[in-house]
């Protein structure tokens, strides 16, 4: 997806990155810069000087800029470049004109800017003998870039313009160099993060004198003479998105010939007024402008003329701090690349595996941890290249990965849910709410398959069921069974915390000490069995009382051992049940109360557990089925120690 929002160019995604790209340098912060780059401002306290003290309205003559190029080549200036255009000559102030040239020829270190015809409609428009001027200028194909590997030219999107219109013949002829001083159009943001280093111009394409004619802007132009590189040895290497000056310099810029600005901060750069310039004191001049590259242009308060430009730390920054940010930036090496769409792509892959493994982990909470941890650790490596001048997309990868997050949560949430709901619905039928509650926020206790554990074993039984049951309708007998479970698993579940394992016919087996074992199960396995006793006269009572003639009577054998505890059974059909030679005891010792005369028998295993709080009576060499040593069990009497009890 996101590759495909790229290569379509949806903007909005772009607008948003754009946004977090803001955000990061704001974060950082400012930073300091060299100072190689000084701006001689045309600024609303030079336009109110030279207005009221010297008569000159704007636009100037041009003997002003000639006296601030000829105090500029005392300082030994490495470059000067005028964000300002010459396009037409002045005839009332030839004179100054003249001074102008002269000072362009004596220094030549001077690039100046250039207008553009934006649009072909806009050429035709123009008076006849201009535009057979404009066809026949030539003059400005010495500074076009040479192309290398011009077959891996892959669409881009240069800045493109119809035609560039040269500064007057008089000031063309005598500058170094000439260019546009266009800085382009603001992101889909609306900030200007780039300036266009390549222009490509349709005229040389549609009069199909070139195919790619590409042009540097007055950036290049100048810091070629910075650089002290030949007229025209600009390079543009389509293959590897590069500028080559000479062998002085090599620039990245984008497949679109544009360098993404690194903001130094709000008006980064000094912004000395022409007048402060033209007074300053020759020790002042050598501080600030020897070996300097220089430029000459509007700024954001000189009135009247609008060149203002929203940045990340400015909204009304002038066009002349982007190209000093951007000269700046070339001659620090301090200027952003930003990481390709098929790297992005890879990368962003990556993430969403790891996000995707992290999400499959069972434990909700520390899923979650995982993925914070992803996040974060992912939004500080983006950082940290940010202010290493490497710009990672930021906003579709933290989409993307809060987005899995936030699906797999969701997703995690509700299988908990019903997993809780289908754990509640399950064990609700052995365990009271309470244990239910405790299986839920500990789920690790009924995982799949048996588990060995020690547990008190409750067997019961209607004594003679069978021929009980012959003497009874059977609706009314399900009515009575209804009411004796009911009954009898509401003493074991909620009144001692017992597990119900099943019903088998008439007779009933519980389980205490699974699934969570307490260190009082035994005695709470008698007492549900002494409770169930009472529970039965109660019942016999009361149907005796409705004219039901029906008694049923229990006997209980209770065994304390380890078995082997979970869910056990089919994929089809299974129980929470326990296996092992105490649900076997249990049962041969309710089957042996019918021989002994006793309610309640209970193993040896089981006295010795409770015989501090059960008063009981001991029975020596009881034969049951299935074991082949006769046993010692007890008949328990009632709650309670006496000094008679065996």
């Amino acid at each position: 997806m996101y590759l495909f929002l790229v290569l379509i160019n949806f903007e909005l995604l772009e607008t948003l990155e754009l946004v977090t790209f803001n955000l990061r340098m704001n974060i950082r912060g400012p930073i300091e810069h060299s100072g190689d780059v000084k701006i001689i401002a045309v600024d609303d306290k030079s336009l109110s000087d030279l207005y009221y003290n010297q008569n000159n309205p704007w636009p100037w003559t041009r003997d002003v800029y000639a006296n601030i190029i000829n105090k500029l080549s005392r300082l030994d200036v490495k470059s000067v470049i005028m964000d300002i255009s010459f396009g037409t000559l002045d005839f009332n102030n030839k004179a100054k004109d003249l001074e102008f040239a002269e000072s362009l020829i004596d220094s030549q270190f001077v690039t100046l800017g250039t207008t553009l015809i934006n649009s072909k409609r806009e050429f035709e428009r123009l008076n006849t003998e201009y535009k057979e001027e404009l066809r026949s200028e030539k003059g400005y194909h010495q500074f076009s870039y040479k192309i290398k590997n011009p077959d891996k030219y892959f669409f881009p999107e240069f800045f493109s313009t119809y035609k560039l219109v040269p500064p007057a013949d008089l000031f063309k002829n005598t500058a170094r160099s000439y260019g546009s001083f266009e800085i382009g159009l603001p992101s889909p943001d609306g900030i200007y993060h780039h300036i266009p280093l390549v222009i490509k111009e349709e005229f040389e394409f549609d009069s199909k004198k070139s195919s790619f004619f590409l042009l540097p802007n007055i950036d290049i132009l100048g810091l070629g003479t910075y650089y002290g590189i030949d007229q025209g040895a600009y390079t543009f290497d389509v293959a590897n998105n590069e500028i080559i000056l000479g062998n002085k310099k090599k620039i990245a810029v984008d497949k679109n010939g544009y360098l993404t600005l690194n903001y130094y901060g709000k008006r980064s750069f000094e912004e000395i007024s022409v007048v402060d310039f033209l007074k300053m004191d020759s020790e002042k001049l050598q501080n600030n402008f020897k070996n300097k590259l220089v430029l000459i242009g509007y700024t954001a308060n000189a009135k009247g003329i609008f060149d203002a430009r929203p940045t990340p730390f400015n909204k009304n920054e002038s066009g002349i701090q982007l190209h000093a940010t951007a000269l700046q930036n070339i001659i620090d090496n301090n200027y952003f690349s930003r990481v390709s769409v098929w790297a992005n792509s890879i990368l962003l892959f990556v993430l969403i595996i790891l996000a995707f493994l992290i999400a499959d982990i069972d434990n909700l909470n520390y899923s979650l941890l995982l993925n914070f941890l992803l996040i974060i650790i992912f939004n500080v490596f983006n950082y940290w290249l940010f202010v290493n001048n490497i710009w990672l997309d930021l906003f579709y990868f933290n989409l993307t990965l809060f987005g899995i997050m936030f699906v797999t949560t969701l997703i995690k949430v509700y299988r908990e849910k019903q997993n809780k709901l289908r754990i509640k619905n399950y064990f609700s039928r052995y365990v009271s709410a309470e244990v239910v509650d405790q299986i839920i926020d500990n789920p690790v206790f009924i995982k799949p398959g048996g588990k060995r554990k020690t547990v008190t074993v409750l067997f019961c039984d209607i004594i003679d069921f069978t021929d009980k049951a012959a003497k009874i309708e059977p609706e009314k007998l399900v009515l009575l069974l209804n009411e004796y479970f009911e009954a009898m698993t509401d003493i074991i579940k909620n009144q001692y915390g017992g597990t119900l394992d099943k019903y088998v016919g008439d007779s009933i087996v519980a389980m205490f000490g699974a699934p969570f074992a307490r260190e009082d199960d035994p005695i709470r396995a008698i007492e549900t069995a002494l409770k169930m006793k009472e529970k039965e006269k109660e019942l016999c009572e009361k149907w005796l009382a409705r004219g039901e003639n029906t008694v049923f009577e229990m006997g209980i054998g209770i065994s304390t051992g380890e078995v082997v505890v979970g869910n056990i059974g089919s994929e089809e059909r299974v129980n929470y049940t326990c296996i092992g030679d105490s649900v076997n005891v249990a049962a041969r010792l309710e089957e042996a109360t019918r021989r002994t005369g006793t309610d309640i028998l209970i193993s040896d295993s089981t006295y010795q557990a409770v015989k501090d709080v059960f008063s009981c009576k001991k029975i020596t060499n009881l034969k049951v089925k299935g074991k082949d040593e006769l046993l010692t069990v007890y008949s328990v009497i009632k709650r309670g120690r006496t000094n008679d009890e065996e």
